[in-house]
């Protein structure tokens, strides 16, 4: 089979690297995330409170764009073009000022920016966004108060715990926290009655959870709540049907979990809090979760070498639609004893495509990358890569070792399975592709394009081998 070219849109959602101490010794020099270089400009934006007065020590994230061609489309903040440099503190004056691409996207299809999307972060404040069209002047942004609220837990011995998250639903979410002496607290909680859960990460990996909280926040009010009892989450265990050979490789399961199923998880009435985490599945194809919340639905996603785990129709969309749905399991009516039965995880075999790129001169195309990206519906939420996962422990231990959280280098939401790059020979394979699912493809090349395009696996032709001819991409 040959195409002309294959191509897709790729939704970059990434935040900026924070920079490293300027004593830290590096071992390599870092990639210049640039690939795509365009015209660049300068944008200086302000922040008051509701007084009008300057705000010092706003964290200001560009964490996003959107383009005059299509202005439907949100793009995560265009690092490909213009770098992870995309976070700024407010000065004295509340004023911070950015340099952003005139131009978004991969040469020759460049977009022109026309709005950049910022988030406003501050402990004492309530977090929020704004759109700004950089070409119109400078921006006043406003932030309001919030809720102060203060939290403090017991372990299951009735011990203080030192090391507590908060996790919020809904706008919640979005509050900058301070941990200290045992308490942790913030000023910056939105009006409103938001799913709260305190958290409790322990070395031994039994993290330990509150119950959902009956809070209720109102502006320029205050929420103390002490000693809150938290106890070690399940432990929830499970195999892969005996349908999958053995050994399995390469295999993962990913959990997304709402404690206390609401609205959807970004609703600004009554949305649902979400935990999610992630697990390898062993050669022998069993699997553990060591600790997740008690309560809830919870969504499990299988995949590994050659299988994918089989979906379940959800809110009127079916098994094989565009997107992979896996299976909802609802512990609150499977609980017996305090204990979980071993889950079984039905599974269905997944299709390859083998991708020859040649030049135009007819000669193999090598060290192209070649993407696809079949996507996981997460449980009242969004979507993502089949088998990403942000794991909320990881980002709750980094924020409680008072580091920033980066989105963009999360080690287990790894797109490496559907990530390859062409051999000498300019070929590579896609594998574990889910059947009757149109999917695209992406390729990236220094020097070459491709155009639109995509491929459609069956259960009678699970693998396909694709010819993709690639043209030089033209000087800008």
């Amino acid at each position: 089979m040959k195409l002309a070219g294959v191509w897709i849109a790729l939704l970059f959602v990434a935040l900026a690297v924070t920079p490293c101490d300027a004593q830290e010794k590096k071992t390599k020099p870092e990639k210049d995330p640039i690939v795509f270089p365009v015209e660049m400009a300068e944008y200086t934006l302000s922040v008051v409170d509701e007084d009008g007065q300057p705000i010092e020590g706003v964290e200001v994230t560009a964490r996003g764009v959107r383009c005059e061609e299509d202005p439907g489309s949100w793009y995560g903040w265009p690092i490909k073009n213009a770098g992870n440099d995309n976070r700024r503190f407010s000065d004295k004056q509340g004023k911070a000022t950015f340099r952003y691409p005139v131009k978004y996207g991969t040469p020759p299809d460049l977009q022109t920016l026309n709005k950049i999307d910022f988030y406003f972060s501050h402990a004492e404040f309530v977090a929020s966004d704004q759109e700004a069209d950089p070409r119109d002047g400078a921006m006043k942004h406003e932030m309001a108060a919030g809720c102060s609220v203060l939290f403090s837990a017991l372990d299951p011995s009735g011990d203080p715990i030192d090391s507590l998250w908060v996790q919020m639903a809904g706008p919640g979410r979005l509050a900058k926290w301070i941990l200290s002496d045992q308490k942790i607290r913030t000023s910056s909680i939105p009006d409103g009655a938001w799913q709260t859960m305190l958290v409790a990460p322990q070395k031994d990996g039994r993290t330990l959870f509150s119950g959902i909280l009956p809070t209720r926040f109102r502006k320029n009010s205050s929420v103390t709540i002490r000693g809150v009892k938290l106890k070690p989450g399940i432990q929830l265990s499970g195999r892969i049907d005996d349908a999958v050979p053995r050994p399995v490789a390469n295999g993962r399961v990913v959990a997304f979990h709402l404690p206390k199923p609401r609205g959807r998880c970004r609703d600004k009435k009554d949305p649902s809090l979400s935990w999610s985490d992630v697990t390898d599945i062993k050669e022998d194809g069993t699997f553990r979760f060591e600790s997740l919340p008690r309560t809830g639905v919870v969504q499990l996603i299988t995949v590994c070498t050659g299988w994918i785990g089989k979906s379940k129709p959800r809110d009127g969309k079916p098994a094989r639609g565009f997107f992979i749905l896996g299976e909802l399991f609802d512990l609150d009516k499977m609980e017996a004893d305090g204990q979980i039965p071993e889950l079984v995880i039905p599974m269905e075999k997944a299709g390859s495509v083998e991708i020859t790129v040649t030049k135009p001169d007819g000669k193999p195309l090598a060290g192209a990358k070649v993407h696809t990206y079949p996507n996981q519906l997460l449980n009242k939420s969004g979507s993502q890569l089949l088998g990403a996962c942000y794991p909320s422990l990881d980002m709750i231990e980094t924020l409680i070792a008072g580091k920033e959280w980066d989105w963009t280098t999360v080690s287990r939401n790894t797109s490496s399975r559907y990530s390859v790059e062409t051999g000498d020979d300019g070929k590579c394979t896609l594998p574990d592709i889910p059947i009757d699912r149109n999917l695209s493809l992406h390729l990236e090349h220094e020097k070459f394009q491709i155009k639109p395009g995509g491929f459609l696996l069956t259960e009678d032709e699970p693998a396909k081998s694709i010819q993709v001819d690639v043209e030089p991409i033209p000087s800008s």
